[in-house]
């Protein structure tokens, strides 16, 4: 049955997640009442389901398969004609005991004297030894090949209930690791919630211990349990309801949550059967007409995983028309052994009617020659005027075929055994081409399309050949197959895409009404210009009703795109009916997104993270994972001492990657880059220390170059990090109540996380802010330190 979702499942969830230690204590500390956690997490039910959706719809897409491998399991029945000649065998022996015991009944009353002449009254005793003969013969024959039959559909049940049970093995194997998948994200979607609901309801708090947790949310950094809404989220989704059909940009810096945006709605077609979703990447060398066949494939492989559960089968089978006749002839009679037997009864049979058409004929010319009318039975006999020399012959030649056919017969089943061996390894793609008829003309016309993207193939099928015997039999049989590559141009291409897109939201065989493509990556090809070459080349599959294009872009398309209306106009304000800016994050949706992966962090570590990430959801999770193994590594647990150690590492990974750049800078000294590869500092004088070394070979540089600025911002960019790196430092390892509550009050720590991100765009400006923050916390300003150096 499908996955159950009910409130009922997350009610019993509940009690598991609220013991969880973290959990459990925070909620003692804080006094929180467990019916109020409870009731708020049922009531974002809706939402834990569609996190899990994408889940909970693998497990459904899996049962579904079984349940139609099931149902169409060829699992042969004993047909009627064995259960025929089962009851005819048995009435004929019926007839002869029941003739037989009346037989002695009447002997014992009349007297056995009384017998014989009743018997040979009507037949001689030679006819009745034939008669018996013949009914004993004949009633053994039939129950010989009734128990051969039996016992090879016996075997065939058996080989097909075991060859069911190997198909549906791994896919019950694959049903429970999908609930497996399902109950663990589940639970990790309910842990989400709880943790942003006690989040919601603590008052934010001053702590220098981080609590005792394993942090298990920080270790995925992409999961839609863990999502939060943001403005440009509600932006999107307002956009996409608004409107029938657009092309989106989706702008911002890296790291900002741009593919996570577009993930999320992805995941809008695994909760809504009425939206169709793709999800694919911008690849880095592109080719127009590759990419749009790439995107037409991916649309196609959605509609057909939508409908069948799976993209395409794994491995191309090769269906052997030619081989169904032979099947079904091989089932029907069983083998060689059937021709055998069947031959055997027909010559037998013509003998018997040989025999009693000779008996005839004579009865006939004794009654000719006597002149008495012929007798009934031979004038019978005489009507039918049947030939038993014809199923002699033909009882032969079936003897002869069962003993010249046998050794072919073996080699065409062990050869047909190895061929769908090879060809059904995986059990799934078996079901999978049967069940795409059952799907509708949208589903099948997906399956051509996908085939028609590289392939064109031409299959034709008939009979022709000849077999002759003693009566004329002739058929035919032919079977061809070729595949060529099909080159369409582009144009094509999209004309087909564009019809292919239309029905899929226009017709009324469909039950899509809209679909989302979501297109990342394109904000890291190389350049501005290969951006805009590639949206040239796609954008004609743009602007179509109910498709809605999400394309990620660089902040440099956000900022063409916004200029437009002046004598400026570029692919990106061509391409897109809108743009959307995924911000940095702020203090509050920092603490937001954390909360939601671990629990009981004091607000002093979470302002920690935003700062030193700069608003970046994805640096947000790597520094706060970064504060749980500073933790472990230094084996204390104070917020001095972790602030320093994760700093300090990151002091270390910045100062080698900005030495790695400085190396093919040919216009920066030497001594720059030894001093960037020195041993790191591991202090607050030593970074001091380093500052000064800095300075004065920037000051250095300034005047080899006549006063001049140097052309590359390295050295300003090292300094103005490290004067950053210390302020911070400094900040944490003096951090008590106040300071903490005049930062979040002041906007100070924000102001921090500005500076983070824009070192290398103002360097001045970046300079002032942080001798100003250093000024409003009470730390000493060095006059003429970076700022002046800055300036230059």
């Amino acid at each position: 049955m499908p996955y159950s979702r009910s409130t009922e499942r997350i009610t019993a969830i509940l009690p598991e997640v609220l013991a969880i230690p973290e959990i459990a204590d925070e909620l003692e500390e804080k006094g929180i009442r467990r019916d109020i956690i409870e009731k708020e997490t049922l009531a974002r039910s809706q939402r834990i389901w569609e996190v899990v959706a994408a889940r909970t719809d693998a497990y459904d897409a899996t049962e579904k398969t079984i349940e139609s491998v099931q149902t169409r399991a060829r699992i042969p029945v004993v047909p009627q004609y064995l259960k025929w000649i089962h009851t005819t065998a048995w009435t004929l022996v019926s007839l002869v005991l029941v003739a037989g015991l009346a037989t002695i009944v009447f002997g014992i009353m009349k007297g056995w004297g009384a017998v014989p002449p009743v018997l040979t009254r009507f037949l001689s005793w030679r006819n009745w030894a034939w008669i018996l003969g013949n009914v004993i013969t004949i009633s053994a024959v039939l129950l010989a090949w009734h128990r051969h039959r039996s016992r090879f559909f016996a075997a065939v049940i058996e080989s097909a209930n075991d060859t069911l049970k190997a198909q549906l093995a791994p896919l019950n194997q694959q049903l429970e690791a999908d609930r497996k998948i399902a109950d663990q994200s589940l639970e990790q979607a309910v842990k989400s919630e709880v943790r942003e609901i006690i989040s919601q309801t603590v008052v934010s708090w001053f702590g220098t211990a981080l609590p005792d947790s394993n942090a298990e949310g920080l270790s995925q950094v992409q999961n839609p349990e863990f999502e939060i809404t943001t403005a440009a989220g509600e932006r999107l989704r307002r956009i996409i309801g608004g409107v029938s059909g657009a092309s989106i940009g989706i702008s911002g810096p890296r790291g900002a949550g741009k593919t996570t945006l577009l993930w999320a709605n992805y995941q809008i077609g695994n909760t809504k059967p009425d939206v169709l979703s793709v999800f694919t990447s911008a690849p880095v060398e592109y080719d127009a007409r590759e990419f749009v066949l790439h995107l037409f494939g991916s649309v196609c492989s959605r509609v057909i995983a939508k409908a069948v559960g799976r993209r395409e089968p794994s491995t191309r089978r090769r269906s052997y028309e030619s081989e169904r006749p032979l099947d079904r002839l091989h089932l029907m009679f069983g083998g060689t052994r059937s021709f055998l037997m069947l031959g055997t009864m027909l010559a037998y049979a013509g003998l018997i009617l040989a025999y009693v058409k000779a008996q005839a004929a004579q009865a006939t010319s004794a009654a000719q020659a006597a002149k008495t009318p012929v007798p009934f039975w031979s004038g019978l006999v005489a009507a039918m005027d049947v030939n038993p020399g014809m199923l002699i012959v033909w009882g032969l030649v079936l003897v002869v075929l069962s003993f010249v056919a046998r050794p072919y017969l073996r080699s065409w089943l062990r050869m047909r055994d190895r061929r769908l061996a090879e060809s059904s390894e995986n059990p799934e793609d078996v079901e999978y081409e049967r069940s795409l008829e059952e799907k509708g003309p949208l589903v099948i016309g997906a399956h051509r399309q996908l085939s028609n993207i590289q392939f064109q193939q031409s299959f034709t099928s008939g009979w022709s050949g000849s077999l002759k015997l003693p009566i004329a039999l002739e058929g035919s049989m032919k079977s061809d197959r070729s595949w060529a590559e099909r080159q369409r141009t582009l144009p094509d291409i999209v004309d087909d895409y564009r019809r292919f897109l239309e029905r899929i939201v226009g017709s009324e065989d469909t039950p899509y009404k809209q679909v989302l493509i979501c297109i990342d990556e394109l904000d890291k090809l190389e350049s501005d210009e290969a951006a805009q070459r590639f949206l040239n080349g796609i954008k004609s599959v743009f602007n179509q009703a109910r498709c809605y294009y999400l394309v990620s872009v660089s902040e440099n398309a956000m900022s063409s795109f916004e200029r437009r209306g002046l004598p400026i106009r570029d692919a990106f304000d061509s391409s897109f009916d809108e743009v959307i800016q995924v911000d940095y994050q702020s203090l509050a949706s920092s603490k937001r997104l954390l909360s939601r992966r671990v629990l009981n962090v004091p607000d002093p570590y979470l302002c920690f993270c935003h700062i030193l990430a700069g608003g970046l959801p994805r640096d947000l999770i790597r520094v706060c994972r970064a504060l749980f193994d500073a933790r472990a590594v230094a084996r204390r647990n104070s917020l001095t001492d972790i602030c320093a150690k994760v700093i300090y590492e990151d002091i270390r990974t910045k100062l080698r990657a900005i030495a790695v750049a400085a190396e093919q800078q040919p216009d920066l000294s030497r001594n720059f880059v030894s001093h960037l590869l020195a041993d790191p500092p591991d202090s607050g004088t030593g970074i001091w220390k380093l500052i000064d070394v800095l300075e004065y070979d920037q000051s250095a540089g300034n005047a080899h170059n006549g006063g001049a600025a140097q052309k590359t911002p390295l050295p300003t960019e090292a300094l103005l990090y490290m004067y950053f790196s210390v302020t911070v430092l400094e900040l944490f390892e003096s951090m008590d109540e106040a300071r903490w509550r005049k930062g979040e009050e002041h906007g100070l720590f924000e102001q921090l996380a500005i500076v983070r991100r824009s070192i290398s765009q103002n360097p001045h400006l970046v300079a002032e802010t942080i001798a100003r923050t250093r000024s409003a916390f009470g730390l000493p300003v060095r006059s003429g330190s970076a700022a002046r150096a800055s300036s230059g």
